[in-house]
């Protein structure tokens, strides 16, 4: 074997280790490179996610408010219309009561009538 020989074995392995050598490091960079694009989409997603978070806290309380406007709406019309049916049914039972009543009262002034003449 002459030197030319025993060059090119030497030569050789030492051609391929950096052969693989240059392989791993484009597959690193393009590693790198994907690695950027995905965090570059999650930075995007996180940002989405924290616009529509604020926006559904927005409307969330924007609902609140006008479930209690309706709710406090609401409740003022019962309590007009159950006030309202209250005064109709004082007065429709003061109007049967009232003939009792008379009749109480004319029942009254008779027996004290009759006890004033029976004592007088």
């Amino acid at each position: 074997m002459n030197m030319m020989s025993i060059g090119w074995l030497l030569l050789f392995p030492l051609l391929w280790l950096w052969y693989l050598n240059h392989k791993k490091l484009q597959e690193i960079t393009t590693l790198k490179i994907h690695e950027s694009e995905l965090q570059t989409k999650l930075t995007e997603i996180e940002k989405s996610y924290i616009e529509k978070l604020s926006l559904a806290t927005e409307t969330k309380e924007k609902m609140s408010e006008i479930f209690k406007g309706f709710s406090l709406e609401a409740m003022e019309k019962f309590h007009k219309k159950s006030q309202e049916d209250l005064s109709l049914k004082e007065t429709a039972l003061a109007k049967t009561i009232q003939p009792v009543k008379d009749g109480l009262e004319k029942l009254d002034h008779g027996m004290r009538q009759m006890e004033k003449e029976r004592k007088g």
